[in-house]
């Protein structure tokens, strides 16, 4: 448990300087710091109420909050403890209207937490998404046609 304890305190430190510092949600419950409520998530799982670290779990925050009348953005990131350290491995990024609803999503799929963009780059990706690849290459051969 130890072993745990800190990778758990390194994970914790590495999104604290990506700027991930906010309260967080851990498989959907356990409100608090990021450290405290994996802890707590830890915990029911050795009671046997939660799924533990045998599986991929949940990690969900805010990171951009100004209000109920404002606009916000939201993380919904999969985690996993493997070889003794904490990962990230898929991330959605949210904005999301004051009434909850959907304005935008990004899902970043295979990444790590070396690889997890720091909160403010997450939040210009959501709010002002790059012009996809995809869609240059489309008018390109339009244009050659």
């Amino acid at each position: 448990m130890e072993r745990i304890m800190k990778a758990l305190a390194g994970f914790d430190e590495e999104l604290k300087k990506k700027g991930y510092d906010n309260a967080f949600l851990t498989a959907n419950a356990f409100p608090d710091k990021l450290q405290k409520s994996i802890g707590k998530y830890l915990y029911d799982s050795l009671l046997g109420k939660e799924a533990g670290l045998s599986s991929v779990f949940s990690l969900s925050t805010y990171l951009e909050w100004n209000g109920e009348e404002k606009n916000s953005v939201s993380a919904y990131m999969r985690a996993r403890f493997r070889f003794g350290e904490f990962d990230i491995g898929e991330m959605d990024i949210n904005y999301l209207s004051p009434y909850g609803g959907l304005i935008r999503r990004i899902e970043l799929k295979n990444i790590s937490l070396a690889t997890l963009p720091d909160r403010r780059a997450a939040i210009e990706l959501v709010k002002h998404p790059p012009m996809r690849q995809v869609h240059i290459e489309k008018q390109k051969k339009n244009k050659l046609i």
